[in-house]
C-alpha cells in the first residue's frame, strides 16, 4: 500500500502572508498546541478516578531551524530587536496547506560548526490560537 505521508521538501516560512526569502527552512517544529487541564476531582468521584474539565489552550510556539547568509542575519536580529506589535507568522507546506498564527519573535540562536552551513533556530511565541487551512 502506497504512503498517503506529506513531505516537507519547500515548506517555507511565512511573515504576514507572504514566503520570505530571506531564510532556507531546513526544519521546522511546532505550532505546539497543548490544553490545560482542570483537576475537580473530589471525595465523590466513582471508580477511584480521578475528573477533569477541559482549560485554555496554551498556542505554543513554532520554531524554524533555517540556513542564511551572514548578511540576512542582521535583518532577522533587527526584527528581534525592533519588534513590538504582533506578526502574522505561518509555516506553508509544499502542497499549499499552511498553519497560520499571530505572534511574535521571542528568540534566535545559532549554531555554527567547522564544516556544516551557519544555522540558526528562530523561534515564534504564537500570541492566539493558530489556524489550519488544508491545501485547495
Amino acid at each position: 500500500m502506497a504512503s498517503s505521508a506529506s513531505r516537507g521538501f519547500k515548506t517555507r516560512m511565512q511573515i504576514n502572508g507572504t514566503s520570505t526569502t530571506a531564510v532556507q527552512v531546513i526544519g521546522v517544529r511546532g505550532p505546539n498546541l497543548s490544553r490545560d487541564k482542570i483537576d475537580i476531582s473530589n471525595f465523590e468521584n466513582t471508580n477511584d478516578a480521578k475528573e477533569y474539565l477541559k482549560g485554555m489552550i496554551e498556542p505554543g510556539e513554532i520554531t524554524f531551524t533555517i540556513v542564511v547568509a551572514e548578511s540576512a542575519m542582521s535583518t532577522i536580529y533587527a526584527l528581534l530587536a525592533l519588534t513590538t506589535a504582533s506578526e502574522t507568522y505561518g509555516v506553508k507546506f509544499e502542497d499549499g496547506s499552511y498553519w497560520q498564527g499571530t505572534g511574535f519573535l521571542s528568540g534566535i540562536s545559532n549554531e555554527v560548526s567547522r564544516e556544516g552551513a551557519w544555522q540558526a533556530d528562530i523561534t515564534i511565541a504564537l500570541t492566539d490560537k493558530p489556524a489550519y487551512t488544508t491545501a485547495a
